[in-house]
């Protein structure tokens, strides 16, 4: 591929690739990027700004052929946070795993254990010696490893920690080798390549930055073909009494730091993983994470584990994802393409906005029904489930301790948010009985023994080497388990277990909860039991009509669904019904007829009709629906279930959102009112106000159980936008605000304001608020409880601004007249020297850029990105990102990026500096051959004619200094104590010269 050598020859590195997708991961200077990306071969392409800017956390010790320091440093005298893991529940024998609320009390008594099943972990390592990750015991009855193979991706030149760089084959004679001023014995005559490992070990759990560490510094031998490793571990200077060492394939090549004293085990566990390309290696060593999650998906009791995991005989293949975070896209391809591999659990968020979207929807989606593998995590693509964190009020009881406890909690968001309608979510329990990482563990012994505390926060207490699990991390990994016994099952049984067939049967039998509403808990609570009885059903099915039968979901204008996802309806008007149709086809099976039943659940805001239908192959059939009047979020779930049985088939996800009812307040101002429900908030605002140039959303919500100020922000997600036409956003602002301590009765008050810019109709007419009141710790504890029962009332409160200038007829070039329309506000006027350009960028198969420089300094500069309205919204979203350069292109760097949605995007820049810059355009979607975009640049140079005032609606006056060939501007702040420089910018700009 004549591709790869271009990206050499323009100083690109390729760290990973995967020809049957067509995919590679590059590392490339940012000055390369128009030529490569215009090239036929990208169809699709996303910038990761890890490739601008390095994401090194520099407590990390950089790899490298270092020099040793003085003498050779033994690691033989550490200890570890763990060195005794509990053999038993100690004080705390109430502690559990959740089986019964997983429904896994059903699947173990028929043997649904997952055994023989490989689960690949994309995650951060396991704790190799740790006792609940040693042995399975396998089908035919032998024991054998639980962890079948180790492997990373990328190279040295990814920048991650643990790699060493290893010199040049040097032929060792008399087994002594000469290297870094001494003299080394190794194992036996032959050519060998030896290099150094520099790296710092945290033992702090996941305190940021670590408190406490481990520094290993010991020399790394390899033989020349790259096959066998030694490490220095005990820093005596020979490598013949170290273990020979494998790409891990078994027990035998784990490699360890530290020792065993009595009954104190302070090693650190490590595998090994070659770069035969770049003649490196890299020293696996876990971080705390990988092993929280692998135990709620697989740790079992056979070799002294205190619990057994959701499938505690299946196996796991270990992945490591880079420290740094870039290239676990590599590294989630490289885990589905394994043959050893059946299925993948990955706690990390893929396909959200925010994690590059729409790219990653479109690359997974397509990797996982090409290699025909379920994927479970934090994520929002076809064939990927989604996994949220529920908390039953028994998990809270007896693994948090909390006995004022009345009802269940679900965490986490499950409206479609992606324009598509894609729906993927399901629940399962996450306050769970967890395995620690022995020597970099989450949670550590308290000084008084009764608790167990990461950093200074209270956790509830558990035996040494475990914990009490919290979040989607290890919800994730258990759903991968229950997955996991149901393939084990179904392979046993002979039973179909397809990625969409085993997502049916999990959505179709999930446990609703009464009193939630769907578009909070989904489809409700993973029932392992009852979805391997579905699964029963639907093969029945498939004998009954002579195949698998599934249904496609088509829209009225022709355009179908994704897998997994269905209708999603946005109205501007509050609590409006909409009449619509769309279309089902039924696929597979061989025949003719099959009689269907539509049945509703969930929040049940639609109806449809007709409810019963003879389907034909291949035939479409038209299906009306009518919303209900209802406002805010609804998700209802209709479900084709087979007309003789009763059997539910699949399940199609229908979202509606409309504006909450808001009391106005004037007519440029509006105000909603929410009570928090189970430790979450969702608002839904009209913001399509007419004429706005500005509108300003405050949230005002009392703080409630908070560990301290300065962890406010840890208590509230970021306002998220659904994906919609989206406006200029300013970053959410927030603050405490002590004086309203006699309104609330909890406390201080928190205030998030977020500034839209230029809110005219049609920029963004529905905008959605979620907030999650979850700080940290993340679940409750006796000494941060839950929220009072009492009501937790919230507001939303939207103003809308705007504000003109004009000349007076008298003018004679040294005063102008303002005014203010709408509201009052505090104001002032400045004088703008503007540099405007425009410029056409052809986007090519998804790709596009336009070159631009400034010869001066701008105060502010704006980007603007229309495509022409021909091309219509479809196809026309994607990333508008802006590189910067030096004059001579000699140091180049990424200095903002947007969100390209319905052709339209819009990124301000202050402070730009002089030189060259590039926009990059990258519209994955864009289906037709090219097109030509307008990118206009405008650079603006403020001066201030006058202090910041308050004026008053309709007031008018006048300004003095202004001088001939000045554009003018009005800036207008929300109140006198915001700092002037983040006052929301409304220019409104005047001709040069009149």
């Amino acid at each position: 591929m004549q591709a790869l050598s271009d990206i050499q020859h323009d100083g690109g590195i390729i760290l990973d690739e995967n020809r049957l997708l067509g995919y590679m991961h590059v590392w490339l200077p940012p000055s390369g990027l128009p030529q490569l990306l215009a090239r036929a071969e990208i169809r699709s392409s996303n910038i990761d700004s890890a490739n601008f800017i390095s994401p090194r956390e520099e407590f990390y010790l950089k790899p490298g052929d270092v020099p040793p320091p003085q003498g050779v440093p033994r690691h033989d005298t550490f200890t570890i946070p763990i060195p005794h893991v509990a053999r038993s529940f100690g004080r705390a024998p109430q502690r559990f795993f959740p089986a019964e609320e997983a429904g896994l009390d059903a699947l173990r008594s028929i043997d649904g254990n997952g055994q023989d099943v490989h689960i690949g972990l994309n995650d951060t390592g396991i704790d190799l010696l740790h006792p609940s990750f040693q042995r399975v015991d396998s089908i035919d009855n032998r024991v054998v490893p639980k962890v079948t193979a180790v492997i990373a991706t990328g190279t040295i030149n990814d920048n991650d920690i643990g790699w060493v760089k290893l010199r040049s084959p040097q032929a060792v004679y008399h087994r002594r080798l000469r290297a870094f001023g001494r003299l080394w014995k190794v194992p036996h005559d032959g050519d060998y390549r030896i290099g150094w490992l520099i790296r710092r070990v945290p033992t702090s759990g996941f305190t940021t930055p670590p408190t406490s560490y481990i520094d290993l510094s010991a020399a790394v031998l390899t033989d020349w073909k790259l096959q066998t490793a030694w490490v220095d571990t005990n820093g005596n200077g020979d490598f013949s009494d170290e273990r020979a060492l494998h790409e891990y394939r078994s027990p035998a090549d784990i490699g360890w730091f530290g020792r065993i004293r009595g009954d104190q085990d302070d090693r650190i566990p490590f595998a090994v993983h070659f770069d035969l390309h770049e003649r490196a290696l890299k020293i696996l060593i876990a971080d705390p994470h990988g092993s929280i999650v692998a135990s709620t998906m697989a740790a079992n009791r056979l070799t002294g584990g205190l619990f057994d995991g959701a499938a505690p005989d299946a196996h796991i293949v270990e992945v490591y994802d880079n420290t740094n975070s870039s290239n676990i896209d590599a590294g989630l391809l490289t885990t589905l393409a394994r043959p050893d591999v059946d299925l993948v659990s990955v706690s990390a968020g893929r396909g959200w906005a925010g994690t590059n979207g729409e790219f990653d929807r479109n690359l997974f989606s397509e990797a996982s029904h090409a290699y025909g593998k379920l994927v479970m995590c934090l994520c929002a693509f076809s064939g990927g489930i989604n996994v949220e964190d529920y908390q039953s009020t028994r998990e809270l009881r007896l693994n948090r301790g909390l006995q004022d406890i009345t009802h269940a909690y679900f965490h986490g968001f499950v409206f479609p948010r992606t324009a598509d309608g894609l729906y993927n979510t399901i629940y399962a329990p996450s306050v769970s009985l967890i395995a620690e990482n022995r020597f970099d563990p989450e949670a550590f012994p308290s000084k008084n023994g009764l608790s167990l505390s990461a950093g200074d926060v209270p956790e509830p207490y558990a035996p040494a080497g475990y914990g009490v699990g919290a979040n989607n991390s290890p919800t994730i990994s258990l759903v991968s388990g229950i997955v996991a016994d149901l393939v084990g099952l179904a392979r046993k049984y002979h039973i179909s277990y397809t990625p969409s067939r085993m997502r049916e049967a999990l959505f179709l039998s999930a446990r609703h909860a009464s009193n939630v509403p769907a578009w909070l808990q989904g489809v409700g609570v993973i029932d392992g039991g009852a979805a391997w009885r579905l699964l029963q059903r639907l093969a029945i099915l498939d004998h009954r009509y002579r195949g698998a039968i599934y249904f496609d979901v088509i829209s009225a204008d022709g355009t179908s669904f994704k897998p997994d996802a269905g209708p999603r309806m946005t109205s501007r008007v509050a609590g409006a019904s909409q009449h619509g149709v769309f279309y089902i086809t039924r696929r597979g099976g061989s025949v003719d007829a099959v009689p269907l039943v539509l049945t509703l659940s969930g929040d049940r805001n639609v109806t449809v009709w007709p409810t019963h239908i003879v389907s034909y192959k291949d035939r479409a059939m038209l299906i009306h629906y009518r919303t209900r009047t209802r406002a805010g979020l609804s998700l209802t779930f209709i479900k084709i279930g087979d007309g003789n049985s009763g059997t539910p088939m699949q399940l199609i996800p229908f979202s509606y959102i409309s504006p909450d009812f808001s009391s106005k307040t004037t007519v440029h101002e509006r105000t909603y009112r929410r009570i928090l429900a189970r430790r979450s908030i969702a608002f839904v605002a009209d913001m399509a106000s007419k004429g706005s140039q500005l509108s300003i959303a405050t949230i005002t919500i009392p703080v409630v159980n908070m560990v301290g100020p300065e962890d406010f922000l840890s208590f509230f997600e970021t306002p998220l936008e659904l994906d919609l036409m989206n406006p200029d956003v300013f970053a959410p602002t927030s603050r405490i605000d002590p004086a309203m301590n006699h309104v609330t009765g909890y406390g201080s008050t928190q205030l998030i304001r977020q500034y839209i810019i230029e809110n005219k109709a049609g920029m963004s007419d529905v905008k959605l608020y979620f907030l999650s009141n979850r700080g940290y710790p993340e679940y409750e504890t006796p000494a941060f409880p839950p929220p009072p029962n009492r009501p937790i009332v919230a507001t939303l409160n939207v103003k809308d601004y705007s504000a003109y200038l004009a000349f007076s007829r008298d003018f004679t070039g040294t005063a102008i007249h303002a005014a203010m329309t709408g509201v009052s506000g505090i104001v002032r006027v400045v004088a703008l020297g503007v540099t405007k350009k425009n410029s056409i960028a052809t986007i090519s198969r998804g790709y596009g850029h336009s070159d631009f420089s400034l010869s001066r300094d701008a105060t502010d500069m704006r980007v603007d990105v229309h495509f022409p309205q021909t091309h219509g919204q479809f196809g026309t979203n994607g990333l508008l990102v802006v590189v910067h350069c030096t004059q001579v292109r000699a140091s180049c760097s990424a200095i903002g990026s947007a969100t390209l949605r319905n052709g339209s995007a819009t990124l301000a820049v202050q402070d730009a500096s002089k030189g060259a810059y590039t926009v990059l355009l990258f519209v994955p979607l864009f289906s037709q051959a090219h097109a030509d975009v307008v990118v206009t640049i405008v650079g603006m140079h403020r001066r201030p004619l006058e202090a910041w005032s308050e004026r008053h609606e309709g007031e008018q006056w006048s300004i003095g200094n202004v001088k001939p060939g000045d554009a003018v501007a009005l800036e207008l702040a929300e109140d006198s104590a915001l700092n002037p420089s983040a006052a929301a910018y409304l220019p409104t700009l005047m001709p040069s010269g009149t």
